[in-house]
């Protein structure tokens, strides 16, 4: 019987034992089969990827641990009994190893944004930081709203929106700007915990408030080149070389940073991939399967000069999306598990489903998503919302502390741009625009806005 038939039935609650001990055969094959051909193009174009660039030893340390899985537990046959619950140990113990790294990794983009939003404003002596002689804000204004509604796409427009906020002047007092934060908060009244908590998460990192374990101790030469941004307060003039030494430095850091996120994340999606074939293989008989051939052809191949790799890429071509559209199409029946859980318990079937609903997780496009960490249920109420708020405005106040204007207005352009949207409509945002721009005394800062706000408007045509 065809998966939409047994879906069918199941929709029609026919036969739910046996129909339900089919789909889990039928989803497991098709995840099974959808994670092989995942993992043989990531795991090809990584060690593609390792072969023409330095690789950090961090990043190696991971990969042989990841290479000796793919041999003895993917392409081997030590996953059955007690070897399956070693397999997946492994693989969950390399996953929160990445998990981790990819933490610290964040935070310390986080930070480098702050202070390259600041070293983009303080050199005098650039050319592109110098107003064109017949710059006018007015003008200017009725730019970027020309571009900004030249699309029909809300979704487009509050994006531009965002970016450009996120560049402007920020000519805002302290107390309009905790007024902001706190109207966002308020926007998830009636919403679950887990929302609000999401939200102050986000929050907490785009103000370096997030400090993960191991920030500082990884990496020390990019937390050293941090900390070297944090001892400068940025209120004097620096000549030109001076300011060629901070971006230098902070180049160097942002090119590393932005290495070590893509090397993560080609990791994290081998480590996904791998995790969803080592649940799927004990409930799964595909027999020769061309897709599951063709994949280990290339896992097992030595570089990709070896014998039918390029052949079998091809073959494997298009597989990935075709198997997508179909559990996505039916996935929503694991997540009527807990509806159906007296059937599974019965039919022992309910350790499949729970490997069914881990699975969910690890195809989706949340690469880094825990299993460890609890939602929060529950409905946020006022109360709850208060407490978050607050204990969040406290911590931000404090972080304001002895610190200059320009990291307190770097720190508020980070995260205004990333509140639900604060203007309500064309006035307010014209209004915002005006008192940015005219309020901006500060000539070399007013020149990098408009610089830096038109090529974002320009990336958006």
């Amino acid at each position: 019987m065809s998966l939409q038939k047994i879906v069918r039935e199941i929709d029609n609650e026919r036969e739910l034992e046996m129909n339900l001990a089919a789909y889990a055969n039928n989803m497991l094959s098709v995840y099974y089969k959808y994670s092989y051909t995942r993992l043989a193009y990531n795991y090809y174009t990584f060690k593609e990827m390792l072969d023409e660039t330095e690789i950090l030893p961090e990043v190696a340390t991971i990969s042989e641990k990841i290479k000796a899985l793919i041999q003895e537990a993917v392409l081997g046959d030590e996953c059955v009994g007690a070897g399956f619950e070693k397999a997946i140990a492994t693989i969950d113990a390399i996953r929160n190893e990445i998990i981790a790294s990819m933490k610290v990794v964040t935070a310390y983009a986080d930070s480098l944004q702050i202070y390259e939003y600041i070293l983009n404003r303080i050199d005098k002596e650039n050319e592109d930081n110098i107003l064109p002689k017949d710059y006018n804000d007015e003008d200017f204004i009725n730019e970027l709203l020309q571009n900004i509604f030249s699309d029909k796409d809300n979704t487009v427009i509050n994006a531009k929106i965002a970016d450009m906020i996120g560049q402007l002047p920020i000519r805002i007092t302290k107390q309009k700007y905790f007024e902001h934060i706190r109207d966002a908060f308020s926007l998830y009244k009636g919403t679950d915990k887990s929302s609000v908590d999401s939200f102050t998460y986000m929050l907490r990192s785009l103000t370096t408030l997030d400090k993960p374990e191991g920030y500082g101790e990884l990496y020390p030469d990019i937390h050293e080149i941090i900390t070297s941004f944090i001892n400068e307060s940025f209120d004097k003039e620096y000549s030109s070389e001076e300011c060629k030494i901070f971006t230098d430095k902070l180049t160097y850091a942002a090119e590393f940073i932005a290495k070590l996120s893509s090397n993560y994340l080609s990791l994290g999606e081998i480590a996904n991939d791998i995790y969803v074939i080592l649940l799927a293989k004990p409930y799964t008989i595909v027999g020769d399967d061309e897709i599951v051939t063709a994949a280990c052809k290339v896992l097992v191949a030595s570089d990709d000069e070896s014998d039918g790799v390029f052949d079998a890429l091809e073959l494997l071509e298009g597989k990935q999306e075709e198997l997508y559209e179909i559990f996505a199409h039916y996935d929503y029946v694991i997540d009527a598990k807990d509806k159906y859980r007296n059937i599974l318990e019965s039919t022992m079937q309910l350790r499949i489903f729970d490997s069914l609903e881990l699975i969910t997780k690890l195809v989706s496009t949340s690469t880094f998503i825990e299993f460890d960490v609890e939602a929060n249920d529950g409905e946020a109420d006022e109360e709850y919302i208060n407490k978050v708020r607050d204990n969040f405005v406290e911590e931000l106040m404090k972080l304001f502390e002895g610190k200059s204007r320009k990291f307190i207005r770097s720190i508020m352009a980070a995260t205004l741009s990333s509140l639900p949207t604060f203007i309500g409509n064309t006035d307010e945002l014209q209004s915002y625009i005006r008192h940015a721009l005219t309020s901006c005394n500060d000539e070399t800062e007013k020149a990098a806005c408009v610089k830096l706000v038109r090529e974002i408007m320009k990336d958006y045509n």
